[in-house]
């Protein structure tokens, strides 16, 4: 069995897409499978994701447009991990953040069912402008 199945919905975002795929493709941690849903992009995102057909842990899926989160419902349904993780179009992982989670998440126990990390916005240049702190939330 996967370990983890990453759940990427995605809408016209050609310009943002190949990052994200290539911060879930490029992990340390390899058990993973990546599973996008483009939610009938009008622009050139399938172009875009076409091109990872090639690696096997890699499914696009395109559905006629009906919201995000019936794309990231379809996902959901389609995938085979143990574990789930949510990862947005418009944003990308640093590339040790399967290999950093899910020991943390296997030392939790069954008593848990989500876990929530840190998270940064940037700017077009890469810098930092905002952040969300979750260190000392249960």
């Amino acid at each position: 069995m996967i370990k983890v199945s990453v759940v990427m919905p995605t809408y016209n975002r050609a310009d943002l897409v190949g990052r994200a795929v290539e911060s879930v493709l490029n992990q340390t941690f390899h058990d993973f499978e990546l599973i996008v849903v483009d939610d009938g992009s009008s622009d050139s995102t399938r172009d875009v994701l076409n091109k990872y057909n090639e690696d096997k842990r890699f499914r696009y899926i395109f559905q006629e447009n009906q919201g995000q989160s019936v794309a990231r419902n379809k996902a959901i349904e389609l995938a085979s991990g143990m574990y789930l993780a949510f990862l947005d179009s418009d944003n990308y992982w640093p590339l040790d953040r399967l290999e950093k989670s899910v020991p943390c998440i296997e030392s939790l126990g069954m008593d848990y069912a989500l876990v929530y990390g840190d998270g940064y916005s940037v700017d077009l240049d890469e810098k930092i402008i905002g952040s969300s702190d979750r260190k000392g939330h249960p």
